[in-house]
């Protein structure tokens, strides 16, 4: 028994060794603030109170989900789908997104098709549909509202260096939108999530890849 013990100790050890290395080297944990712009935003996907980890290593690409420095806000970040890159043209109107031609709509539907999030201005509540759609070489969710603000088409022609980003509540944004490409190489892509703003008990958003 003293021996099966020890042994787990090691392993314990060797274990936080490796994950304190990691973090080190190639990873980032943050947890993402209470910011009721931010919040609206990155639904239905992330939500405010979640620990996530970035990859501090590489740039994020199209399709990917991304953490970069807010243009507003020093030592503020901003979360956005990888819409374009270099030399893509970017359209969208409303909640259709297309890139160099090719659009990009709802595959499925979300297992829970609707959710409630604060709006950024009032504070009331809006209903937020969520539908699943294929970028990248992933599926991602995405939200709209149906009383969600009515857009202008935005044509965009991405600049070396630099990245469109787009929110995946496509009505309530945060994202290029209002603040134009950002620099590519600022930017991390979020790949998980250790858990949500109901801390190890809430198991739903716990333990969770990031798409």
């Amino acid at each position: 028994m003293q021996k099966l013990f020890k042994g787990l100790g090691w392993t314990l050890g060797i274990l936080a060794i490796i994950a304190l290395a990691l973090r080190a080297l190639i990873l980032d944990v943050w947890t993402v603030p209470e910011d009721p712009v931010l919040d609206a935003s990155i639904a239905p996907t992330l939500a405010s109170g979640d620990v996530i980890v970035t990859l501090t290593r590489g740039v994020p690409t199209f399709g990917e989900l991304a953490r970069c420095p807010d243009p507003d806000a020093r030592g503020g970040y901003v979360i956005g789908r990888v819409a374009g890159v270099r030399g893509d043209v970017v359209e969208v109107d409303g909640v259709s997104l297309t890139v160099n031609g090719t659009r990009y709509d709802a595959e499925s539907v979300c297992p829970e098709p609707k959710m409630f999030v604060k709006h950024p201005s009032t504070g009331n509540e809006v209903e937020i549909r969520c539908d699943e759609v294929v970028m990248g070489g992933g599926k991602h969710t995405r939200g709209n509202s149906p009383k969600g603000p009515l857009e202008r088409k935005l044509r965009h022609e991405v600049r070396e260096g630099t990245v469109f980003l787009l929110s995946d509540n496509r009505n309530l944004h945060d994202d290029s939108r209002d603040f134009g490409s950002q620099p590519q190489a600022t930017c991390q892509q979020i790949v998980f999530r250790l858990w949500g703003k109901g801390g190890w008990e809430n198991t739903a958003r716990r333990f969770s890849f990031v798409r």
